[in-house]
């Protein structure tokens, strides 16, 4: 494990919530080494109101083919949820469960309530790019376990699994916690990656995000404060 050290980004945006973005995190990268020293890191990095981590293979050469992931999110049976049945628009719309009703894939963003109300979590992904693929989540195997799932083979053009090239990072796993005005104000995790903040501002990251808003049809007063939250 690395000492913690601080990371901070600042960027001006032509769109969006704020004209300048700041980005304040601690960020520690812990690493592990195989018997035939082939290294792997999770680089983790902490917010106020979340959390964000990535896996990177530093070294190396070659093309390998990545067949799963085993990033699971698991969630307690009493939290809330709003969830949208995986479709490859991703414009479904979003249902309230008070439980693990449903056993299926799921796309992001995947919203949670604690079963402290004043506590909320939306799990996303972020700086997904041509060196790997959109992933979904799926609790088919365990109800309560979200699992970060590659495409199947039918879903999308082109090869279904990706071919990364090392040295590797993955894209960032990214939970956002707190009350529904920390998710709504949020913005850190926008700032991925860097050199491609007009098209994170404009595109469909900022969509898939938003949409939630207009989709949870199932919840007006939930809609109510997110639309009040936005303004």
């Amino acid at each position: 494990m690395q000492q913690t050290k601080p990371n901070k980004r600042r960027i001006y945006c032509l769109h969006g919530k704020r004209s300048l973005r700041k980005n304040s995190a601690n960020e520690v990268v812990a690493s592990f080494e195989t018997p035939e020293k082939d290294r792997l890191n999770i680089i983790i990095r902490a917010y106020n109101d979340g959390i964000t981590f990535r896996y990177e293979f530093p070294e190396g050469k070659g093309n390998f083919t990545v067949t799963d992931e085993l990033t699971s999110y698991v969630v307690p049976d009493s939290a809330v949820r709003w969830l949208q049945k995986f479709d490859l628009s991703n414009e479904n719309i979003y249902n309230k469960m008070n439980a693990d009703e449903e056993q299926r894939n799921w796309s992001y963003p995947a919203l949670f309530q604690a079963t402290d109300s004043s506590c909320w979590y939306l799990v996303h992904e972020a700086d997904v790019n041509r060196d790997y693929c959109a992933t979904k989540l799926s609790n088919l195997n365990k109800k309560n376990s979200y699992k970060v799932t590659l495409p199947g083979a039918h879903e999308g053009e082109g090869e279904a699994l990706p071919t990364i090239s090392l040295p590797w990072k993955s894209p960032w796993r990214v939970i956002i916690l707190g009350q529904l005005s920390d998710i709504v104000e949020s913005t850190w995790w926008k700032m991925y990656p860097p050199h491609q903040s007009l098209k994170i501002l404009t595109g469909s990251n900022r969509d898939s995000f938003h949409g939630t808003i207009g989709r949870i049809t199932t919840a007006p007063g939930i809609i109510k404060q997110l639309r009040n939250l936005q303004i």
